[in-house]
């Protein structure tokens, strides 16, 4: 499961950011196409612990995994938006959670991933050096691997809009290839940023054009503007 933290940029006030967390695991929770977990969003409110905010998170996340008969992976995109309080609060919640998994696996999450553009152990150092649990501080505690999303190389490019052509058979011309590469040199949010630009906003998602390094050159400089 998929959940974008993007809502907590900016947001210092702790009761909030518990709250927009919560929030945004039950807009993940609507979107699953995972049925029960889509029944689960609609009924968590009641929840023991969800009127605390130093307890809601660890809630939710055992309510979702109650009953589910595969373990469960959660990916908290954008996961450096948090900060000050709520920052501590929402590690010290999933520490909590997950330690007190034992041997079920329908306990909590079985995995969580805190992507972003920042690795959190260098975040909390940085931001929050006197006030730190040392035990959310310990990398093996919080982090147990971390992973970089290096730039993709050429190949790897034709690779991923080729997924593309395979679930829509739009395809990118050898061309256009070249220019994405070219405008991006593999760098992941650009490499993505120019197909998107292209499909959805100057195609307007009309899968039967296929795509031409006129299309990735227009879709670079209405990025650059």
């Amino acid at each position: 499961m998929n959940c974008s933290l993007e809502a907590l940029i900016g947001v210092k006030d702790k009761i909030e950011a518990l709250t927009t967390i919560v929030s945004e695991i039950n807009d993940a929770m609507k979107d699953s196409f995972v049925a029960c977990i889509k029944q689960k969003a609609y009924s968590y409110n009641s929840l023991p612990g969800m009127s605390d905010p130093n307890t809601k998170v660890k809630s939710i996340l055992q309510y979702l995994c109650h009953d589910l008969d595969k373990p469960l992976v959660v990916f908290f995109d954008e996961a450096d938006s948090l900060s000050g309080p709520g920052l501590i609060t929402f590690l010290t919640q999933i520490r909590k959670g997950f330690n007190s998994r034992g041997d079920s696996p329908n306990a909590f999450p079985s995995s969580l991933a805190l992507v972003g553009m920042r690795d959190i152990r260098d975040y909390l150092a940085s931001n929050h050096p006197d006030s730190v649990d040392e035990r959310l501080a310990n990398p093996f505690n919080i982090v147990t691997e971390r992973l970089t999303l290096a730039n993709f190389t050429e190949k790897e490019i034709g690779e991923l809009y080729g997924q593309h052509t395979a679930a829509t058979g739009q395809k990118f011309s050898k061309n256009a290839l070249e220019r994405a590469w070219y405008w991006s040199e593999g760098q992941p949010w650009l490499v993505n940023a120019l197909a998107r630009q292209t499909v959805v906003i100057i195609l307007n998602n009309d899968y039967k054009v296929d795509i031409t390094a006129k299309h990735i050159d227009r879709a670079a400089q209405d990025l650059i503007i």
